[in-house]
């Protein structure tokens, strides 16, 4: 611990991180006095209670002096590898003393520390805060330290003050140690003041401590003081060095392949995981060990040898004066230095957005990092242990409830085959297309296996593995391991950890049971869609559509289809804990009506039942114990299971004359926008009345004072108010609150019907990120422009445009809007505030709001034409769909094409950023020639539709001509569809293609109609043929993707070509009208670009004067004058013209000369004519102009441009 008063840390903050970086030992707990401000540092956390007030002195600037301030004196800082709260000292504090306790746990051991300051010439301080914190802390170590300020002879003073008697007396009585050696002072005095020691330590409790003078004092007149509290254990949570995890996936495989596969599921399991820690190798991160400054050592050496010297001869005022000089000198060099350092890091992250490292950072600036040590903070808090946090949280979140009626027996029907259609056991290729659907970097459960380790594993363990699942299927009993569950509390998003109420609970269960629940939810989910069991209105966890189609019916409505003079009501309904209470009997009778087949049933019922979760705190895992009711939480059926339970409530709310509803999982949202104020109260509480009754019968209950409506009536008169208080809600007798602003499904719904609530909350939202982002790019350094486009798409424009599109945004607020995204547009260009708007809507970086708000919208209308759900919620906006191509059937899951098995296609495979991976790629699938090889390619002519496939194989090449082809991924899944069907009898072939989308369409199951038939005929009819699909980096020297290539784009006639199959697809239709938008609003982009874009290969500062060049915002005289507010007009300091960017570096007569020789480097044919010549030139002249521009620039304007 250390302790110290720095007397102004604004200054010195950067020269104590750089002094904790090179200690030898770091401290864990900084205690500081005399702040004058809450600032951070860095690896610390920080708790603070100001109370001490300071007067402010009237000066000749100021003669009116500011009232009374209370600045932040005591600040007391915790490292974050420890869990810290702070405790309540707010009734101890007063304008003379200010007390900071936190309580932290160090490993098994608890501590209270006690940051101390207390001012000086007091006579009153009073001590009863010790007898309190003793009493309240028994047992525990205490540690208090601070600048008492309260001289006494007991501590080396030559007198002793009342304060100083006081504070003598309170730590005897309540039996505290003084620790300071009170031969060595804390604090160096003046010429005219002796060393003093007003810095003191005092402890009580169990632990041994040691305390020492550091004598180093970083430009303060007191020491640091550093006191170690020897534990009586080692504390487990010291910060632990990462390890990588290296696994040899060849060797495992090799490894397994070797040994038969076991049958039973837990041996299957204990073999896999031996396995691959036997093959997996946990190599210790090299931790990042600061740079230490030479430097700022050598300045801080001198300085010290300095005051040495000093005090042999306190009156030397001249050696007391370079004394300060060097001390701001080396504060001001940390303060560089710490700066240079961010800036490197941040430089660092260009290239980087891939990674996860770049959003992690970007979230802990944006405030929504993970939340560290929140259950240690839970127990510090509430003083329980483990294992009684974890009862509490089981009769919280998991109550007993009994008398729950038995889940039900499927109907018999004797004409139901139990081999076929969707009661057929799970083939090998609906196992490939869930695994490679499934989400990767998963947390596994209890049995440690991952979906990485599955994905690896080689054909006998997945055909093992395959067995497993089907005996679960057939059986309808599935493993029991698979049915645990580990349940981790976190804390409620915005929610501090301090009491129970406030966390949630996060569910890891295992990645073999979310696989098979997968696989299950591909069958359900078709036979729900082909069946059309789900109402339109319900937008949760289906395919196709959104929170936003809900979005898009409340707009048409409420506020587009309705007068502004007629009242509309918006009510939203919060049912308590739903998936949690749901009985299983309903979601279980809900399936019976649905038929499913007897085999999903008995699977689903298993699922549910006989379940058991452990909650795991810390290092206590609590016994295990059985969930009753509610759909597993984590789990892939859940959200589905869920809807089936409220499936039936959209038709009870449809018999309600008038009453329109969104259902989006447990968020359920009622409106009505006609008849009376009497007419809309009755409408919208009958609804009420049928969603409470419909809700327990399945177990559930809805919370009223969660739920919440709003009346809109677009004016904000006193009259208006009265009309809104008429209408009056209740759920089960119990009063709904009637609010001003309502959340729907992330959207805000005002009860003026206008949108100055949002604009209001995204505004601040977009200056907060502007703000972050400002610090991880300046000028000349950090994230570039590329990288500043995307991250700035991601964070604003996304935000942005997930509810812009359904606001009533009045002319005024839509340029608000703009202008807001103009700040984020200068930013990523580099260019000041007073940059032209022409300027930057030349540049052609982003899109317009009008522009994305018009592809939004047809975007949304576009997406739902090409779902049967889709088109029913278009009907229901009375949109006609008449028209429209009929959707093809949907196809079932379970008939897929059989024996084309996908090889896993690599990562980070980019041509440019990962040419050294591809070229390792290529050479390994250079050197395995052992195989028969088809390589197929294909061309495409976007404007024109015709298009070539190519396959070329073992003496044989072959090419067609296509027409009306839709994509070029098409064709290319074509091409490979013409490879197989050209196997030549060859049992095992491999298909080698560049084409990763092909490939993964194959994976998907998203195959054209006619081009799926095809195979699954000829697949049929060769029943020893198997095929490998294999990605290939193309154009990398591979042969026969080479000769694939070249006979692909070879225009030679081939006569008529084949037309493509006019049956509508609606997944093409997707990609399609996908990527025409993109192209779209690119080409939209590139129609207002005038100012062409630096060269990616540029750093920040170059792009940066470019960009500033293009705009006319160089730092040129003009810009100086306006800035500085001086009078007139500004003149050229050599020719007396209007000193602008193009005068002061082109056509001024004192810059001729410069210019010319800056030009004359270039060849005559490469040199600029004009400025605007210059700072925009053609494409291929941007090489050679660009550079001496840059050159140009800071010759001319140095380092103020």
């Amino acid at each position: 611990v250390w302790q110290w008063n720095c007397r102004g840390l604004r200054k010195k903050k950067y020269h104590l991180e750089h002094h904790i970086l090179q200690a030898k030992t770091k401290p864990d707990i900084i205690l500081l006095q005399e702040t004058n401000g809450n600032y951070k540092l860095s690896g610390y956390k920080n708790f603070i209670q100001p109370s001490i007030t300071k007067k402010c002195r009237a000066t000749r600037a100021r003669p009116n002096p500011l009232p009374p301030s209370a600045p932040v004196m005591v600040v007391t800082y915790v490292a974050n590898h420890i869990p810290a709260i702070q405790l309540e000292t707010e009734q101890h504090n007063t304008e003379k003393q200010e007390h900071v306790a936190v309580e932290c746990q160090l490993g098994a051991t608890k501590a209270v520390i006690v940051n101390t300051y207390w001012t000086p010439g007091g006579r009153t301080a009073h001590t009863t805060w010790m007898k309190e914190i003793k009493d309240m802390h028994p047992r525990k170590d205490i540690l208090i330290a601070g600048d008492f300020n309260s001289p006494n002879v007991a501590w080396g003073y030559y007198h002793t003050s009342p304060n100083g008697r006081r504070l003598e007396t309170a730590t005897s009585q309540n039996r505290l140690t003084l620790l300071n050696d009170t031969t060595i002072p804390t604090r160096a005095g003046n010429s005219v003041e002796a060393d003093t020691s007003p810095d003191l330590t005092w402890h009580a409790g169990p632990s041994k401590t040691e305390w020492e003078n550091t004598l180093e004092d970083l430009g303060s007149d007191h020491y640091i003081l550093a006191t170690t509290i020897e534990l009586l254990m080692a504390r487990k949570s010291s910060p632990r060095a990462s390890t990588a995890h290296i696994t040899k996936w060849d060797n495992l495989r090799s490894h397994l392949e070797q040994t038969d596969a076991p049958e039973d599921p837990a041996e299957w399991v204990e073999r896999v995981i031996m396995t691959h820690r036997k093959f997996t190798k946990r190599i210790a991160k090299s931790e990042d060990h600061p740079y230490i400054d030479r430097h700022l050592l050598d300045l801080w050496d001198k300085r010290q040898k300095m005051v040495r010297r000093w005090k042999r001869n306190k009156k030397n005022n001249r050696l007391k004066k370079a004394i300060q000089l060097i001390t701001e000198e080396a504060q001001i060099y940390a303060h560089e230095l710490a700066t240079q350092t961010w800036l490197q890091m941040c430089d660092g992250l260009n290239g980087q957005l891939h990674t996860p490292r770049v959003w992690q950072i970007l979230r802990t600036l944006l405030g929504q990092g993970k939340p560290r040590h929140s259950l240690e903070k839970l127990q510090l808090r509430t003083n329980k242990t483990p294992e009684q946090i974890a009862k509490e949280l089981q009769e919280l979140l998991y109550p007993v409830q009994n008398n729950l009626p038995q889940p039900p027996d499927y109907p018999t029907t004797e004409t139901e085959d139990e081999d076929t259609g969707i009661n057929s056991p799970f083939s090998k290729e609906e196992l490939a297309t869930a695994l490679h659907s499934i989400t990767r970097n998963t947390t596994p459960g209890k049995d440690g296996i991952t979906y990485t380790i599955i994905k690896n594993l080689p054909e006998n363990y997945l055909d093992a593995l395959l067995d497993q699942i089907n005996q679960a299927w057939t059986t309808g009993i599935i493993p029991p391991s698979w049915k645990e569950a580990i349940i981790i509390p976190i804390p409620k998003p915005s929610k501090p950890p301090d009491r129970i109420t406030n966390l949630r609970p996060i569910s890891l269960t295992s990645c073999l049971s979310k696989l098979t629940e997968k696989m299950v939810l591909q069958r359900l989910e078709w036979h729900l869609e082909e069946h059309h069991v789900f109402h339109h209105s319900m937008t949760g966890f289906r395919r196709h559509v959104s929170t936003q189609d809900t979005m898009l019916r409340i707009q048409h409505d409420v506020l587009i289809q309705s007068s502004t003079a007629q009242t509309r009501v918006v009510a939203g309904v919060d049912i308590h804990k739903a998936f949690d209470n749901v009985m299983h009997h309903a979601v279980l009778q809900k399936l019976i009506d649905i038929k499913p087949g007897k085999r999903l049933y008995n699977y689903v019922r298993n699922f549910l039942t006989d379940r058991t979760i452990e909650i795991k705190i810390d290092d206590y895992t609590s016994p295990k114990f059985p969930l009753h009711a509610g759909v597993p939480q984590g789990s892939i059926l859940s959200p589905t299971l869920f809807n089936l339970a409220l499936k039936d409530l959209p038709t009870l709310l449809g018999t309600i004359s008038d009453l329109h509803f969104g259902l989006y999982a447990d968020d359920i949202t009622l409106w009505c926008h006609r008849g009376s104020l009497a007419e809309q109260e009755a409408t919208i509480q009958q609804g009420l009345n049928v969603i409470h009754d419909y809700v327990q019968s399945i177990g559930l209950s809805c919370s009223p004072e969660k739920s919440e409506y709003v009346v809109i009536l677009d004016s904000n008169t006193k009259d208006a108010e009265k009309t809104r208080d008429l209408i009056r809600l209740e759920l089960n007798g119990a009063s709904i609150p009637r609010r001003q602003h309502i959340r729907i499904l992330g959207f805000y719904l005002s009860q003026n019907g206008k949108a100055d609530h949002w604009l209001k909350l995204v505004t601040k939202q977009i200056n907060q990120i502007i703000h972050i982002l400002g610090r991880i790019t300046r000028k000349k350094r950090g994230l570039r422009e590329h990288e500043l486009r995307k991250t700035i798409e991601a964070l604003i424009t996304s935000r942005v445009m997930y509810a812009a599109p359904y606001m009533r945004l009045t002319r005024t607020q839509h340029k608000h809007l703009e202008t807001q995204l103009r700040k984020a547009t200068r930013l990523a260009l580099g260019v000041p505030r007073f940059a032209p708007i022409k300027k930057l809507q030349e540049t052609g970086l982003f899109n317009t709001l009008e522009e994305r708000i018009s592809f939004h919208h047809s975007a949304q209308y576009q997406r739902l034409q090409t779902s049967t759900q889709g088109r029913n919620i278009l009907r229901s906006l009375h949109f006609d769909i008449s028209n429209m191509p009929d959707i093809p059937p949907l196809e079932p899951p379970w008939d897929s094409v059989p024996r084309i098995e996908i090889r896993p296609i690599p990562k980070n495979m980019h041509r440019i950023e990962n040419k050294a991976r591809r070229d390792h790629r290529t050479f390994h699938l250079s050197h395995h020639t052992t195989t028969t090889y088809y390589y197929t390619d294909a061309s495409y002519n976007n404007e024109t539709k015709l298009g070539n496939t190519a396959v070329v194989g073992p003496e044989f090449k072959k090419a067609h001509h296509h027409s009306n082809a839709p994509t070029s991924t098409s064709l290319e899944i074509q091409a490979i569809a013409e490879a197989i069907q050209q196997h030549n009898g060859t049992d095992n072939i491999t298909i080698r293609t560049d084409s990763q989308s092909a490939i993964r369409h194959f994976s998907q199951n998203t195959l054209p109609v006619h081009i799926r038939a095809v195979l699954v005929k000829h697949m049929y009819e060769h029943p020893k043929l198997h095929v490998f699909l294999e990605w290939i980096p193309g154009h990398q020297g591979i042969e026969g993707n080479a000769l694939a290539h070249e006979l692909a784009r070879d225009h030679a006639p081939r006569g008529p070509p084949t037309p493509w199959p006019q049956d509508y697809d609606p997944y093409d239709h997707r990609k399609i009208l996908h990527k025409e938008r993109t192209r779209a609003l690119k080409e939209l982009r590139h129609n207002n670009t005038s100012l062409r874009s630096p060269s990616r290969m540029l750093n920040r500062e170059d792009a940066t004067i470019i960009r500033r060049a293009q705009t006319g915002t160089l730092l040129t005289l003009h810009h100086k004058h306006h800035i500085s507010g001086a009078p007139g007009t500004p003149r050229c300091r050599s020719c007396g013209g209007y000193p602008n960017n193009e005068h002061q570096l082109w056509a001024c007569t004192g810059v001729i000369p410069a210019r010319n020789a800056i030009i004359s480097r270039l060849p005559p044919a490469h040199r600029p004519q004009s400025w605007e010549d210059w700072i925009n030139p053609p494409p291929e002249y941007e090489p050679t102009r660009w550079p001496l521009l840059v050159q140009h620039v800071k010759s001319t304007l140095d380092e103020e441009w």
